[in-house]
């Protein structure tokens, strides 16, 4: 025992040394077998030799005893010798490694622990202890973050539109300004984000250094004939200080300038591009005058200036020579268009044959580009276009187009045939092929044989044996480019709808 309560039980020694003379030779007493034993030990009075009675603690608690206790409940031994300590609360030393008194960790003694055996949640991470060891410390302990949500958690830099008041240039990578934005996995997107001064487009640069983006004082718009132009220290607007505007009526063309004076830059009326044919072209305010040019007459029948055509003079063009297949071309009542409207077109149908787009073909350079048809004069006219030239020679191919009457069943169409040169038109009723091949004079292919990059079939419309074709509607049930084992396109993968 030490400090105050060693001055405790001196104290209680003195005093009952002082008690009776007598009892410092009184052998009775020192052997008495009654004291020794303490035989007045429990009835709440603090006797000679006693340091506590029972509840009777001579006014001392836990805290009085200098045992670096902090609180608790101090009582009195059996024997009234000594206080029991049991109950009292040792407040430990906080930095000495060791989880004493209120300690729940101390220093790098964890106990064991880490983030997740403390919360769950935690994924990893590092757990430490608080400085005054009381508890522990997960600051840095991190959870799987859950992005979109909105909260910034663990490794996420952002989330949504939550920057955590970051900004381009908060972020310290040379950015001075731009709009920020967290990408879909919760990372920057600096994308937006401008560094002025790198010579590098970005954002909402419209130049940066030497980098003007291809212009010069020329291109702005502001009317500059020419001059040194340059950039803003900004980034986001040029520096226009060293260009200069043009002068009118020095003789220079210059800037927005069409003409200066007599200078008409080698034009003439019918030059211009103003639909003039002839005249006398000058120069107003560097503007051209063409108050003495003389534009075209639509309807004269003479094709001049801007005209494509003019009354039944076609300039020699037709249907074909304007995109169109076949027909009867006309001429706008401008004379500066085309009138097409008795022309006729092909229309593609590939999409509608072959809807998953998976149009190829095992012969060489023969996968299929496109599928078009036209109706006219009784006709109808299908194109096949390849995107290579195809060899459509190859031994055991066959070309083929299976038309019908009926889109709702495949048991009754004609198939119109090349196969190995040989020219065919059978008809397929569900059980038994016919061949009606003499019966449609009108049916070619072309090319029957070689490279091309394209195949023609015409069909006669009204001379169709078996099939309908009084209602004015047929239906394509698909096309075969390929040998029996690989068709280019399966049969019936939609409907194509012809009319004429």
């Amino acid at each position: 025992m030490t400090g105050k309560y060693l001055f405790v039980i001196g104290l209680m020694l003195f005093f009952a040394a002082c008690d009776d003379e007598n009892n410092t030779n009184n052998v009775n007493n020192v052997n008495n077998v009654n004291n020794v034993n303490n035989a007045n030990c429990g009835d709440g009075i603090i006797d000679t030799g006693e340091v506590c009675d029972g509840t009777n603690l001579a006014g001392f608690s836990c805290t009085d005893l200098a045992l670096n206790f902090s609180g608790g409940e101090l009582a009195c031994s059996n024997d009234c010798l000594d206080f029991d300590t049991s109950n009292c609360l040792y407040e430990g030393f906080c930095g000495n490694g060791i989880v004493d008194g209120y300690d729940v960790c101390d220093g790098s003694n964890l106990q064991g622990q880490d983030c997740h055996t403390i919360d769950p949640l935690y994924d990893s991470g590092i757990l430490s202890c608080s400085e005054d060891c009381l508890e522990f410390d997960t600051s840095q302990c991190l959870s799987e973050p859950e992005c979109g949500n909105g909260i910034i958690e663990g490794i996420e830099a952002c989330d949504g539109i939550n920057l955590g008041d970051n900004t381009c240039s908060s972020l310290n990578l040379g950015f001075i300004e731009g709009p920020l934005t967290c990408t879909s996995n919760c990372n920057w997107d600096v994308s937006q984000c401008v560094s002025c001064g790198n010579g590098t487009l970005e954002g909402m640069e419209v130049c940066d250094g030497t980098n003007l983006d291809g212009n010069d004082c020329s291109t702005i718009g502001a009317g500059f004939a020419g001059g040194t132009l340059g950039c803003n220290p900004d980034c986001d607007s040029f520096d226009s200080s060293g260009c200069y505007m043009a002068v009118c009526g020095d003789g220079i063309i210059e800037g927005d300038e069409l003409c200066d004076g007599t200078n008409l830059g080698g034009l003439d009326c019918a030059t211009t591009g103003l639909n003039f044919i002839e005249g006398e072209l000058s120069c107003d305010n560097c503007l051209w005058d063409t108050s003495q040019c003389t534009a075209p007459i639509c309807g004269d029948g003479i094709v001049e200036g801007q005209e494509v055509c003019d009354g039944t003079n076609l300039d020699g063009n037709d249907c074909a020579s304007v995109g169109m297949v076949s027909g009867i071309l006309a001429c706008t009542n401008n004379c500066l268009n085309w009138n097409t409207s008795g022309c006729e077109a092909y229309q593609t149908i590939l999409s509608t044959l072959d809807p998953a787009g998976d149009n190829t073909s095992s012969i060489s350079n023969c996968d299929i580009k496109d599928i078009l048809y036209y109706s006219e004069s009784g006709n109808f006219y299908f194109r096949i276009e390849f995107y290579d030239s195809c060899d459509i020679s190859v031994a055991d191919v066959e070309h083929a187009l299976q038309i019908t009457d009926d889109n709702t069943t495949i048991s009754r169409f004609l198939r119109f045939d090349l196969i190995n040169g040989l020219l065919g038109v059978y008809h397929y009723d569900g059980t038994t092929w016919t061949d009606y091949t003499t019966s449609l004079p009108g049916f070619s292919i072309y090319p029957e044989s070689g490279m091309t990059t394209h195949i023609d079939y015409t069909i006669p419309i009204n001379q169709i044996p078996i099939l309908d074709t009084t209602t004015g509607t047929l239906y394509s049930t698909g096309l075969i480019l390929d040998n029996a084992s690989s068709y280019d396109l399966a049969p019936n993968a939609s409907w194509a709808v012809f009319n004429w």
